[in-house]
């Protein structure tokens, strides 16, 4: 037996052990307007976006998230594409009524490094 084999794998271990796990930073953003929504064709962004007012690392939390839009999934990856639809509707509800909206997204789950929007509502 290798005597330097017990010695490796014990580094190996505590190498390992001492790596952080990443964890998802799930994001509110509140009192917001909607500037603009986008709906594609192919798979990029999800198929659906809103550009919001503020940028989404503003978020509580600080999620890694860069710009100000977020992607809905009306690809239907993260969400159904009826649920997704649903809320780009009220993306552009609030875009037309310029009303203000509160999003929470979260960090670990994106389309092209955009932040995917699991919650959209409507501030009256």
């Amino acid at each position: 037996m290798n005597p330097r084999l017990p010695t490796f794998t014990v580094a190996l271990l505590a190498t390992i052990a001492s790596i952080s796990p990443t964890n998802a930073v799930q994001g509110v953003l509140s009192s917001t307007t909607v500037l603009r929504t986008m709906v594609n064709s192919g798979q990029y962004y999800g198929g659906c976006m809103a550009q919001l007012g503020k940028a989404i690392n503003t978020a509580t939390n600080s999620p890694n998230c860069p710009g100000n839009w977020v992607s809905f999934s009306c690809v239907g990856l993260y969400t159904s594409k009826e649920q997704a639809f649903h809320m780009l509707d009220h993306a552009q509800l609030a875009l037309a009524l310029n009303k203000s909206v509160s999003v929470t997204v979260e960090d670990t789950k994106k389309h092209n490094d955009y932040c995917f929007a699991q919650r959209i509502e409507i501030i009256k």
